[in-house]
């Protein structure tokens, strides 16, 4: 499973292996020099791990996310803000549930 947000909880509560390398998208959603680099890294590490789950968990009261960094403030930091994170997500996964606002994909 890859976790888009801070909700390192969600691998202990399904029992599933992280499939990205980087579990915090902290670097990912300041900008900085190194921003580039860890979405790309995120998006290569999806796609090498294939895995089965992708959840975006930056929305509710539980994702540690400081939004006020975020590309677009109204989407609390969505992966779609991302075109790197959305494109590998737009082809490879499929949304099938939404819960208290954690977006949750499967593989297709």
């Amino acid at each position: 499973m890859a976790v888009w947000g801070k909700r390192n909880d969600l691998y202990v509560e399904t029992g599933l292996y992280p499939g990205v390398r980087d579990g915090a998208i902290k670097w990912m959603v300041f900008k900085g020099p190194q921003q580039a680099y860890h979405l790309k890294s995120f998006a290569d590490d999806l796609l090498k791990s294939k895995s089965k789950v992708f959840v975006d968990a930056t929305a509710g009261d539980k994702s540690y996310v400081d939004k006020k960094h975020c590309r677009r403030k109204e989407t609390n930091c969505r992966h779609d803000a991302y075109p790197e994170i959305a494109t590998v997500i737009e082809n490879n996964y499929r949304m099938v549930d939404e819960v208290e606002g954690i977006r949750i994909y499967v593989r297709k």
